[in-house]
């Protein structure tokens, strides 16, 4: 792109790479959910690019930053969602465990265009890997306002919830509906709003003590009775069953998988090398490796 600057450029590079198509087919919450209307990675994304490129653009930041590390903070989230996440943690833990965060960053330094990474600015790449609200705070206040709206997804988790029976809408907070309102438009605008006033009335990223308070007092709503709730729970026991079986498969059989993961597998050992090749997969293509090697088919 002649005439882009480098963080249009990231933009570019990251919105045509392999791991962001992807992203349409990685569970938020739910795993392969068969409904047209529940959130993906995808959609996740898009919804954090939107909000951060708003608030950028009110605090007089540059957009294009924004937009470039919300399209790469989730871009190698594993399959399965924090389930599978948590999955492939425990089972690298022996070479460094795995962390969404860090493969992000290992997806856009090396894994894009078979070990030859997108050459990202460091700029983007330090709020690729320090989005999560724990740890380092990203060195700029385009990669904070990305740390703080990417938790926007408390919002469509809910909505996501409700659509699947999990919760009913009287079930809400009444403060949460009181504060934020009772649509997701309503509670991320709120959210943005607030993030915004805040960060220009006191110089710094942040929201109002009172909004975090109420936020915080959703997030653990949502871990008792959404993330937690039995029935995600026994789904996401699934997902991890099955990251289990294709993590123990291809460590044993390593020539299955494509020629690009076995040069790391001798570059960085076969561990690492068969958890960058099952945090790549969509759900449904785990599941399907998953069915091609443990139920029989009828030979005609």
């Amino acid at each position: 792109m002649e005439y882009s600057s480098q963080f249009q450029l990231d933009c570019t590079r990251l919105t045509f790479s392999k791991h962001f198509r992807r992203l349409s087919g990685k569970t938020q919450v739910y795993i392969a959910p068969d409904g047209d209307h529940y959130t993906t990675r995808l959609t996740h994304t898009t919804m954090v690019t939107r909000v951060t490129r708003q608030a950028a653009r009110a605090l007089g930041l540059d957009e294009d930053l924004a937009e470039a590390i919300s399209l790469g903070h989730d871009l190698q989230h594993s399959c399965f969602g924090h389930a599978g996440e948590e999955a492939l943690n425990d089972l690298t833990k022996s070479v460094g465990g795995f962390a969404h965060a860090e493969q992000s960053l290992r997806a856009v330094d090396f894994l894009e265009n078979e070990g030859r990474g997108l050459n990202l600015s460091n700029e983007t790449r330090d709020g690729i890997r320090h989005h999560g609200l724990d740890g380092c705070l990203p060195y700029t206040p385009e990669g904070q306002i990305v740390r703080l709206l990417d938790k926007i997804y408390i919002f469509h988790d809910l909505e996501d919830a409700v659509r699947a029976n999990i919760l009913k809408p009287t079930d809400i907070p009444e403060e949460t509906i009181k504060v934020f309102g009772d649509s997701l438009l309503q509670q991320i605008n709120a959210l943005v709003s607030d993030l915004i006033k805040t960060s220009l009335y006191t110089g710094e990223v942040k929201v109002s003590d009172e909004i975090w308070k109420i936020f915080l007092e959703q997030r653990r709503f949502n871990y008792e009775y959404i993330y937690l709730a039995n029935s995600t729970i026994k789904e996401a026991q699934k997902g991890k069953m099955i990251i289990n079986y294709l993590f123990n498969y291809f460590m044993k059989n390593p020539g299955e998988m494509p020629s690009f993961y076995n040069y790391i597998a001798e570059k960085d050992g076969r561990e690492r090398a068969v958890a960058d090749w099952i945090a790549g997969m969509t759900d449904r293509f785990a599941i399907r490796l998953f069915k091609e090697r443990t139920i029989p088919v009828s030979l005609s």
